[in-house]
């Protein structure tokens, strides 16, 4: 269950995101993006200098030597918003949840691209399937869309990012830019992130905070997991403690960038010190720059 102060957050979200990309969002969304819509039409036999993303492994497989997918350029772009709602993305050791600034930049990055008059998708998981919205275009499109994420009271508590990423591969068949956020606190993804990244361009937002890293010297603290329940009462004082803590935190960020590097993914950071605007910001800019 949603708080009551996250309620009042997601319900100034649409007009937040609507000043913030009536700024440089929108303009640098739309040069990082244009003519990134693609049809698939044929395959033909690899030449040096093609790019090895658009080799179909199946037809290589058959053949024996390696083929590559041929595209046509659309007009529009298929933008997908892959959204974790899991309990853990729910948590916040600052004045927003990590889920907030999720949706803060879900809308700015559905509403850039509406302006840009791509076509724009929702897809909302937790250890289920919450919401679904098929990619449209146009004002009352983008409503639905802001409904369903201000509006969305997920009933699941844990995280699965492969059946998420298995559900948006059934339902979205073209080429689409895909923006999975989550905190990757889960596992056994890596598969799914490989077999989507192949019918995908695949962006990892990767939603964290301080706090998960660094555990505050209060005493004695009863921690609960959101997703499974556990409870657990540790001294906090203890540095040996402290020491544990971090040490397990800074094992799972390892593992989350060792996944990332081997699927060559760049993950764009999210958290309380920078606004998702200035995160998009800059990261579109050094897309714009590769």
């Amino acid at each position: 269950m949603l708080t009551a102060d996250f309620a009042r957050q997601a319900k100034q979200l649409r007009l937040k995101a609507r000043r913030l990309v009536d700024g440089s969002v929108a303009g640098a969304y739309h040069s990082v993006f244009k003519g990134r819509g693609t049809e698939f039409i044929d395959v033909r036999e690899y030449m040096p200098g093609d790019d090895i993303r658009t080799i179909d492994w199946n037809v290589t497989a058959r053949q024996g030597v390696p083929f590559v997918k041929r595209y046509i350029e659309e007009r529009e772009l298929t933008v997908m918003l892959v959204i974790d709602m899991s309990a853990s993305t729910q948590f916040g050791s600052a004045r927003k949840h990590k889920l907030t600034l999720a949706l803060e930049l879900a809308a700015i990055v559905a509403f850039s691209a509406l302006r840009n008059n791509d076509r724009v998708g929702l897809l909302l998981f937790s250890d289920r399937i919450e919401r679904f919205v098929p990619p449209g275009k146009g004002r009352r499109h983008g409503l639905r869309l802001f409904d369903n994420l201000q509006g969305c009271q997920p009933a699941g508590q844990r995280t699965d990012i492969t059946l998420a990423l298995n559900r948006l591969n059934n339902l979205v068949r073209h080429h689409s830019l895909t923006f999975l956020v989550s905190d990757f606190l889960a596992v056994d993804y890596q598969r799914a992130l490989h077999l989507t990244q192949r019918r995908h361009e695949l962006i990892p937002v990767l939603l964290s905070d301080p706090a998960e890293d660094t555990l505050p010297t209060l005493g004695l603290l009863r921690l609960r997991d959101p997703e499974s329940g556990e409870e657990l009462l540790l001294d906090s004082s203890d540095s040996r403690v402290r020491a544990f803590c971090q040490e397990q935190m800074t094992t799972l960020r390892q593992q989350q960038r060792r996944i990332f590097a081997t699927l060559g993914l760049s993950p764009l950071e999210i958290n309380p010190s920078v606004s998702p605007a200035a995160a998009l910001l800059r990261f579109f800019h050094q897309q714009e720059q590769r």
